[in-house]
């Protein structure tokens, strides 16, 4: 799936990002996989949302996932990235973020 999403990513998508956050950290991560059991139908549903299902026909399609077993098991994956730009919760006595200590206020945002 990597290969495939990489693919569809133009040159220099990573880095384009890394350049537009570079001010912002990184503080979690969740990451969530689950295997899902698909019949046909679902099966039909799930591959017609994405782009793949534009480069067949609809007859094609439907006799790929009748080739199937039915239950079919996918794998669902997502992770999602938590990230601020350090400034914002300081930390520790006197931090403060540039507003607040344009305003003189006493330290905390």
């Amino acid at each position: 799936m990597v290969a495939a999403r990489d693919r569809f990513l133009s040159r220099g998508h990573y880095q384009r990002l890394a350049g537009n956050y570079r001010d912002y950290t990184r503080s979690g991560v969740t990451r969530v996989n689950y295997q899902l059991s698909l019949d046909h139908a679902d099966l039909t549903a799930l591959v017609s949302m994405g782009p793949s299902a534009r480069h067949i026909t609809p007859q094609a399609l439907a006799a790929r996932i009748r080739s199937l077993p039915c239950p079919f098991t996918v794998t669902a994956g997502s992770a999602a990235h938590v990230t601020g730009v350090p400034w914002l919760r300081p930390e520790g006595e006197g931090a403060c973020c540039p507003v607040t200590a344009a305003l003189g206020s006493a330290g905390r945002c």
